[in-house]
């Protein structure tokens, strides 16, 4: 009983705490614009009680078509201001309007900043895409007719069109597949740098995983980029394969950050009764990865 009244009060606190939020904003909101219309939609047992407003609204204006409804005011009246009344010829002010206008500024603020680290981000990897493009050209110079082919496909593995890389990445692993020593010594180095990036990681970790079945004298080298990958993050699944394929190759058990980043990425759930998998996805390599952890050191 007494959790009961614990929890009736915790209710309590946070309706009465949205509702003075909610009254609060409905203030502001019709200081900003004499055209604003907010309108209750529900009326529940608390705001008959309290008189304040906890409860849905919705935010429309005649002089635009956007309209917007919630509970929380504050979410919908700072989305509503920013996608209609930024730039509205209408706007007649009805007292204060600072509240509004500090709302437009930050969040066209924070857009530029977004756009800002939009174009810095694409043109560090149109830069990344171009010095790479020049270092798979000049390892051509230095190798025979038949390992060619592995450098074409490498190069296009940079190309901006999807379709386009992640072909040439099937296609590098299926080279990898029918003869490994195809690929030069300073190719390798290039995908193995490629492997251990941000943008290119998911393509290359498949090629490295089949590599790794022939190029043995490799083993060390394919075991940190698998690690490096993991520790940040990236494509545990795929990285885990390569682990995998290394066998005893890898020094188990894992570091607390790998098998911490191998175990979260796996996306199960709880249920009474025992373990609920998500049928879409395929953990056995993260799995492998993290039991023979345990069997080195339980």
């Amino acid at each position: 009983m007494r959790r009961f009244e614990d929890n009736q009060d915790k209710e309590f606190e946070r309706a009465l705490k949205i509702g003075k939020e909610n009254a609060k904003c409905i203030r502001q909101m019709e200081c900003w614009c004499k055209h604003v219309e907010i309108k209750r939609t529900t009326e529940g047992l608390f705001a008959q009680i309290s008189g304040l407003p906890y409860a849905r609204h919705s935010i429309s204006c005649p002089k635009t078509e956007g309209k917007m409804e919630s509970m929380n005011l504050k979410w919908i009246f700072s989305d509503f201001l920013v996608d209609n009344c930024s730039t509205c010829p209408h706007h007649t002010p009805n007292g204060d309007i600072t509240w509004g206008q500090d709302i437009i500024n930050t969040r066209q603020e924070e857009a530029r900043g977004r756009e800002q680290a939009a174009k810095k981000e694409t043109d560090r990897i149109s830069k990344l895409r171009s010095e790479l493009r020049e270092k798979s050209q000049s390892i051509k110079a230095g190798v025979g007719k038949e390992s060619l082919k592995i450098l074409e496909f490498i190069e296009t593995i940079f190309s901006e069109d999807k379709t386009e890389s992640t072909g040439a990445s099937q296609q590098l692993k299926d080279s990898a597949k029918l003869d490994a020593d195809l690929f030069p010594d300073a190719a390798l180095d290039l995908i193995l740098l490629l492997s251990s990036s941000e943008e290119f990681s998911e393509m290359m970790l498949p090629v490295c995983t089949e590599l790794a079945r022939k190029r043995s004298e490799l083993a060390s080298r394919f075991c940190q980029v698998a690690l490096e990958n993991i520790e940040k993050g990236r494509h545990p699944e795929l990285s885990a394969a390569l682990l995998n394929v290394l066998g005893d190759g890898v020094g188990y058990p894992l570091s607390e950050v790998c098998i911490g980043q191998l175990l979260f990425s796996q996306n199960h759930s709880l249920l009474s009764g025992g373990w609920s998998f998500n049928r879409e996805n395929d953990y056995a390599n993260s799995t492998a990865a993290v039991v023979r952890s345990f069997d080195a050191e339980p």
